[in-house]
């Protein structure tokens, strides 16, 4: 939701009509960001939805407590990186290199407006998914059991 609220700009839809079957969302300045969704996003959500208002071993919890307490990207990575993207897509249309063209797009895009990299997260487990980011030039900056942390310099600072 805040992707497109805030950067409608950079944010593309796979339209496998008529249904969306991807996209790719990206926050050119990770800080500004999180600090406009501390601002502007968060508030009202955790208004409405309390710590609590699900039973706790819910997934619909589990939702509320990001609400309430948001990941915050780790400074080295954003202070190289300051960009980031989120980009899915479903089954049916993976390996049409759909992706690998919204995300060139996009870093086209960063790239003109002079963002010196970006960043994302992927599941440590999708050897898959770091190889297709490790084939559009991403490489990988940290990782623990959950997630690995890929980046890609843009410009030359």
């Amino acid at each position: 939701g805040p992707y497109l609220e805030f950067h409608p700009d950079l944010a593309w839809v796979v339209d496998n009509d008529p249904t969306p079957s991807g996209y790719v969302l990206c926050a050119p300045d990770t800080r500004a960001f999180e600090a406009r969704c501390e601002r502007d996003w968060w508030p009202h959500l955790r208004e409405r939805y309390p710590l609590g208002s699900f039973a706790s071993d819910s997934l619909d919890e589990e939702v509320v407590g990001i609400i309430h307490a948001p990941a915050i990207a780790d400074a080295e990575v954003v202070a190289r990186f300051p960009a980031h993207l989120h980009i899915d897509l479903v089954a049916e249309v993976q390996g049409l290199r759909l992706g690998g063209a919204m995300i060139a797009a996009l870093l086209d895009t960063l790239t003109a407006r002079g963002a010196p990299g970006v960043h994302l997260g992927v599941g440590t487990s999708n050897a898959r998914a770091i190889g297709f980011y490790e084939h559009l030039g991403f490489t990988t900056l940290s990782h623990d059991d959950a997630t690995t942390t890929m980046g890609k310099r843009l410009t030359t600072v």
